[in-house]
């Protein structure tokens, strides 16, 4: 029998997979004599985008209750150790290349394997701090977190970023591929976010039964609607109006070229666009906006709540995601949003989020609509999407769900 997702289709991980979210009542009680402390494992932590909030608000809300130390690579000489919020320490160990870029396939072998023997090596040298090793990623997060987890500790594993881009295709791709596997294989759970990602993982041969999926969850205290009074225009709607791109700069992934493409013919009257992050791509970025009007490009933005704050609608072109958290922080704001109609977003089917195919054409007709709507209309929409998002992606059951796992 399969299972039925969130949109209503129907999926083909069957049983024993185990889905927690909203829909069930997933407050899990963490006793404060549980002070066994959790090693997170992350590859991108170092540079700016979605891991790395993933990461930190993660880590900040288990240090509440017990050690938390995150391990990952930084393309420097010499390891480094840092106490960040909530006592969080940080331990950046020496890796040949740099995580947030792509090389060549040699390259990028040589690579791994260092990283792998410097990240055990220092995951054994912290072994007084944890008892659960995280593998925040497959490979090699998770081929880390296996090792030096051999013997008396445990390892859970998570993944979220789906299809040719994400960390199951590049397992696939991997010349270490089956060793990796059979380490994985060893994993306590194995938590991917979504349905889609968790039928990527079974297709790739790891076992249903040590799989269960935890949802990804948003801050809704962080993230929230602005007050009415604090509207940047008047309430007819007749003041300038903000569009709001927040995330990587990586054109691999990200259509930012789309959507300057599509906003330039979308031609809307009283908009501005804003695109705000950081990535490999930000020289192209920063020359595609150039010959554009009321189209400024920001750096990474440490606070989006407040961007996301003064703005009318957020956009998120794309052409793969798990569950991508631009898109829950727009929506947690209370706002419309504008997203490529991805497989994976058009089966869980967000409200007050139009998708649209990855054309201009199709990304004119959601932006004038948006605009069509009015100021009441898209504050509707925008509270749709923030109810949504309280339903389905509060980070206060993911983070509960998260403390069990690793328990």
């Amino acid at each position: 029998m399969g299972r039925r997702g969130r949109g209503g289709a129907v999926s083909s991980v069957s049983d024993p997979v185990h889905t927690v979210g909203p829909g069930r009542d997933s407050a899990l009680r963490v006793t404060a004599s549980d002070e066994s402390g959790v090693l997170l494992v992350v590859g991108r932590f170092a540079s700016h985008g979605g891991v790395q909030n993933r990461v930190s608000d993660l880590a900040g809300s288990l240090a509440r209750r017990r050690p938390v130390t995150i391990l990952t690579w930084v393309q420097r000489s010499r390891p480094r150790s840092e106490i960040r919020p909530h006592g969080v320490r940080v331990v950046s160990v020496p890796s040949l290349l740099a995580w947030d870029r792509d090389h060549h396939s040699v390259a990028a072998a040589i690579n791994t394997a260092v990283s792998v023997l410097t990240g055990v090596a220092a995951a054994v040298l912290l072994r007084g701090r944890w008892s659960v090793a995280f593998g925040m990623g497959l490979h090699p997060e998770g081929t880390v977190a296996a090792l030096a987890a051999r013997g008396q500790r445990r390892f859970v594993v998570t993944t979220w970023l789906v299809g040719p881009l994400g960390n199951t295709a590049r397992l696939h791709r991997s010349v270490s591929r089956r060793v990796v596997l059979s380490l994985l294989k060893g994993a306590h759970w194995i938590a991917p976010e979504t349905l889609d990602a968790a039928q990527e993982l079974i297709d790739l041969g790891l076992s249903r039964e040590r799989l269960t999926i935890v949802d990804a969850g948003i801050d809704l205290s962080r993230f929230r609607p602005r007050r009415q009074a604090d509207h940047r225009g008047d309430p007819d709607g007749h003041g300038r109006k903000l569009a709001v791109y927040a995330g990587r700069f990586d054109l691999r992934q990200k259509r930012l070229d789309l959507l300057l493409d599509a906003w330039q013919a979308a031609a809307l009257v009283g908009w501005e666009l804003v695109l705000a992050g950081a990535g490999e791509d930000e020289i192209v970025v920063h020359r595609k906006t150039q010959p554009l009007d009321g189209v400024p490009v920001l750096g990474w933005q440490a606070d989006v709540a407040s961007l996301l704050a003064s703005a009318d609608l957020f956009v998120l072109p794309t052409v793969t995601e798990g569950s991508p958290l631009a898109l829950l922080e727009g929506m947690a704001c209370g706002l419309p949003g504008v997203a490529s109609a991805i497989p994976g977003l058009a089966a869980r089917r967000p409200a007050g989020v139009l998708l649209a195919e990855n054309n201009v054409g199709a990304w004119v007709n959601a932006l004038r609509k948006i605009d069509a709507l009015g100021p009441v209309g898209r504050r509707a929409a925008g509270d749709r999407a923030r109810a949504w998002v309280a339903g389905n992606a509060d980070a206060t059951r993911s983070y509960a769900r998260w403390a069990e796992l690793l328990s």
